[in-house]
């Protein structure tokens, strides 16, 4: 089953991205979660600023859906959006990590029903 993994940024009008920063996130996280590609078919990257009024910390919140299943969230605050989405990115390759294992142990298994 191959499917084609879509990365989409998403910002409110408190952190401002341009289309060539914008394009190089989207690479960024595309190609950090490389090795579940065939695991995803869409990956929402969202960037909010905490407290917009004293431009305090950056939320980087990372929706990634798997097909045929509930999709997976995780969030990370950080003071710059950099920092904010590495440590995202970070959770969710564990995350991603332990919902593929349990999908490939699932099916592995003999249970009283059969396989």
């Amino acid at each position: 089953m191959a499917t084609t993994m879509k990365v989409h940024l998403h910002t409110d009008h408190h952190v401002v991205v341009d289309a060539e920063l914008g394009a190089r996130i989207e690479a960024n996280v595309g190609d950090r979660l490389a090795r579940f590609a065939d695991h995803l078919t869409r990956v929402d990257v969202h960037l909010t600023r905490r407290a917009a009024e004293t431009g305090s910390g950056v939320r980087c919140s990372i929706e990634a859906r798997p097909p045929g299943l509930r999709s997976i969230a995780v969030t990370h605050e950080a003071p710059d959006a950099s920092a904010a989405i590495d440590g995202a990115v970070a959770k969710l390759l564990t995350t991603l990590g332990h919902a593929v294992e349990r999908l490939e142990h699932r099916g592995a298994r003999e249970t009283i029903r059969g396989k």
